[in-house]
């Protein structure tokens, strides 16, 4: 499809750093954010926000619909993603990234990982929920990889708690090493294609 003929939603659009990218390919786009800083931001710079619920939004409309880390803040997920399929063309793709439980950083540092501390995360995903999700909401998954900062994340742990330097010796093997962890599946965030 002709990038100029598609319409795309991102739900959780933050201060529009992905929508600027859009606005400058002249792709038809439109943000939701709730926070009222960011949102306040992305409109002073003229970028096509609000903070009207998808609800609001028209079904049928967009051809894809993105959300980067939104879901784990979500209350109702099967809900919520109900919702976007209905708002989703016949065809459309909804793209999503999320947390993934089984991380290798996640089975590394338990309940001490960064992306369990903040208190507005109140889901966590994996392949079975994944699955799940897509079930329950007519979505087929297209695809679902993982991309994460695992030893970057583990290794800022390790230096806090033993109080030594440990990057200077490792790094060109970190990123070795946080290649093969996502190729295998257990990056910390799910990149997930589902196509309506």
């Amino acid at each position: 499809k002709n990038l100029n003929s598609i319409k795309v939603l991102e739900i959780g659009s933050g201060t529009g750093e992905f929508l600027k990218l859009l606005h400058k390919k002249k792709i038809d786009y439109k943000g939701l954010e709730v926070d009222p800083m960011q949102l306040d931001y992305a409109k002073k710079i003229r970028l096509n926000v609000n903070n009207n619920s998808i609800d609001d939004e028209k079904d049928n409309t967009f051809d894809i619909i993105l959300m980067f880390d939104v879901l784990e803040h979500v209350v109702d997920p099967v809900k919520f993603i109900k919702t976007t399929y209905k708002k989703l063309k016949k065809k459309g793709i909804l793209i999503s990234y999320m947390p993934n439980i089984n991380s290798m950083s996640f089975n590394l540092m338990g309940g001490k990982h960064n992306l369990v501390y903040p208190f507005e995360h109140l889901n966590f995903f994996n392949k079975k929920s994944i699955n799940y999700l897509a079930n329950k909401t007519n979505f087929k998954v297209k695809k679902i990889e993982t991309y994460g900062l695992d030893m970057i994340d583990y290794f800022f742990y390790r230096e806090f708690n033993d109080k030594r330097k440990y990057f200077n010796s490792i790094l060109k093997e970190i990123n070795l090493i946080q290649n093969h962890i996502d190729s295998i599946g257990e990056g910390n965030h799910y990149r997930l294609t589902l196509v309506k």
